[in-house]
């Protein structure tokens, strides 16, 4: 089964791949079905993926809340596999940034209305394929290793600059095109993250969003390369995804969160920072941006992403990083829209100090905790908390598909929920997303809750599936029917609901073109858009590919040869037994 440490999914919709992959369409062709137990077949189905996911997610159980240091766990912060690129496929494009070329090659080769011209309309000596982003129709040109969209966007994603990065900065000092820089998964390292700080300095208003998940940069670097990137008044996207960033990272995170005066997007997911720097971040980001100056600024501050970064639960006398993250949202000042706290080990205590903040907070849409080790308690006083939050729109407390891969835990709810979900569903006129993945609930509690969605004039995505298939019929036949009966009304209720806000399309349309929005930011995550990485990912989806997440022997030495010790061989991440 994919998972998340096979796949860069850094602004894709995961469940385009995720759940196509463990709940497929219906054989009639209908959608995919939602409610209390779709994707069930069957307990004794052994070549049931879902069945095998139920069987993981019961094997590990539920978290006993207790930290040790066997658990203080940070997942790995290392890119995925690859082979880099000789320079010759690299040349064409770096040629063609140097040369300022875009905005004329674009010109030459789509008319007016968008069409690819005759090949007799086009120059004869084009190192490109003219083509269409999926999807959205954006007209790009792509090379061998290289692709550039009309949009400005800039995608290296996946072809492993590595060495070359100098090479491809330099080519980028005379191009006035290019506003978003997608590098994603080169490995260029610290020498890389040099060479971007010293692009900076000459101009460093050049891009808007700059894309640099896994790329070995380390603590060291990543200080030089803030240094560069604070005297910019333009960035406003910073994605630094699986760089071992470490816990001596604090200062410089500090510098972009309060000198970046348009940062709407940062993102840390799996950047080895820890409980204790992300306390300090969050401690003095408060402050700076607290309510009780005589004219507070507010955070620019959009969307976060922590997942993955070693957030630990609340502890009785001491204020850890979710004390600090949770009055930091509680505060007027803040602005955040986004908030990623997956595969962290928030545990029941974490998850109520956060319900805190999120009770004062105003300006909170979307909401990841995934695999935080949270039982009953500390789900409740999350759904209590955001009942009557006035922006909610997606709430997703499910389970992460890289749970074991990361070593963390499952989230464990049972029917004590029950209450403050249908609470939850009852007041909130604003949520359109709530994913509560599997749960260790009786049918009957399932039903509840189903009752209530099936009245929800507003939601239009709702996952709820029990890990109590096999005990169903202990329940009797009265809450097993009323479960299939409930199944069609769902149906019907999320279509319509769907049909309100979006006229003209199907359901179906709506969930691989929309949805996706209820879940990230539409003008942030389209700037990191990559042909390359959803290529990948849809290859994988259809199973014509199998994407590697393990460094072997076999690739050593290319880890080897990134530079600086955050690559070194012994870091790789090890291949966890499912």
């Amino acid at each position: 089964m994919a998972t998340a440490v096979q796949l860069d999914l850094t602004g894709i919709d995961t469940s385009r791949i995720m759940d196509r992959l463990m709940f497929p369409p219906a054989e009639d062709g209908a959608s995919a079905p939602v409610g209390p137990t779709c994707g069930m077949k069957k307990s004794g189905d052994q070549g049931n993926i879902s069945a095998k996911w139920v069987q993981k997610i019961k094997s590990y159980g539920r978290w006993d809340q207790q930290v040790t240091p066997q658990t203080v766990l940070h997942p790995p912060s290392l890119p995925m596999p690859v082979e880099i690129a000789p320079y010759s496929e690299l040349e064409p494009f770096f040629t063609h940034l140097m040369k300022d070329m875009s905005a004329e090659d674009f010109k030459a080769t789509f008319d007016e209305s968008g069409q690819i011209k005759e090949e007799t309309e086009r120059m004869d000596d084009q190192k490109f394929e003219p083509g269409y982003e999926p999807y959205y129709k954006t007209e790009f040109l792509e090379f061998k290793r290289g692709v550039v969209y009309s949009d400005k966007r800039m995608d290296l994603c996946k072809m492993v600059v590595g060495p070359s990065i100098a090479q491809l900065m330099e080519s980028l000092e005379t191009n006035k095109f290019i506003e978003h820089f997608l590098l994603g998964n080169n490995i260029i390292g610290p020498d890389g993250a040099h060479a971007i700080a010293k692009f900076l300095e000459k101009r460093p208003c050049a891009m808007r969003t700059w894309y640099l998940a896994g790329n070995c940069i380390d603590t060291e670097s990543f200080t030089i390369l803030v240094d560069a990137m604070a005297k910019s008044h333009i960035i406003e996207n910073l994605w630094f995804k699986r760089n071992p960033l470490g816990p001596g990272s604090h200062e410089s995170l500090f510098k972009l969160l309060s000198q970046l005066p348009r940062l709407r997007t940062l993102d840390l997911d799996q950047t080895d920072l820890g409980d204790d720097c992300l306390a300090i971040v969050f401690d003095k980001l408060s402050d700076h941006f607290s309510d009780f100056l005589p004219i507070a600024p507010p955070s620019p501050l959009h969307s976060l992403y922590l997942n993955g970064v070693g957030i630990l639960p609340a502890q009785e006398g001491k204020k850890t990083a979710i004390n600090h993250i949770s009055k930091f949202i509680s505060q007027q000042t803040c602005q955040l829209t986004s908030l990623y706290l997956a595969n962290n080990l928030l545990g029941d205590s974490g998850c109520k100090v956060l319900a805190e903040g999120l009770s004062k907070n105003r300006s909170i849409e979307r909401l990841s905790l995934q695999s935080v080790g949270a039982g009953t308690e500390g789900v409740s006083a999350l759904l209590e908390a955001l009942a009557y939050h006035p922006t909610i729109r997606m709430i997703d407390i499910g389970q992460s598909y890289a749970t074991i891969d990361l070593k963390m835990q499952f989230n464990w709810l049972e029917d004590g929920a029950t209450e403050s979900a249908v609470n939850l569903i009852n007041n909130s006129e604003t949520l359109r997303y709530l994913d509560l993945g599997y749960t260790n609930m009786t049918q009957a509690s399932l039903n509840t809750i189903s009752q209530a969605i099936a009245k929800n004039r507003f939601i239009q995505f709702y996952n709820a599936r029990t890990l109590k298939a096999d005990e169903r019929s202990r329940e009797g036949r009265a809450v097993n029917q009323e479960a299939n009966r409930l199944k069609n009304v769902l149906r019907d209720r999320l279509h319509a609901n769907v049909k309100d806000e979006y006229p003209d399309m199907t359901y179906d349309q709506w969930f691989a073109e929309e949805r996706r929005w209820l879940v990230n930011d539409k003008d942030d995550v389209r700037a990191i858009d990559s042909v390359y990485r959803n290529r990948d990912a849809g290859m994988a989806r259809r199973g014509q590919m199998v994407l590697k997440k393990w460094w072997t022997e076999d690739n050593e030495d290319i880890l080897k040869k990134a530079s600086g010790k955050s690559c070194e061989w012994k870091n790789r991440p090890k291949e966890v037994e499912a």
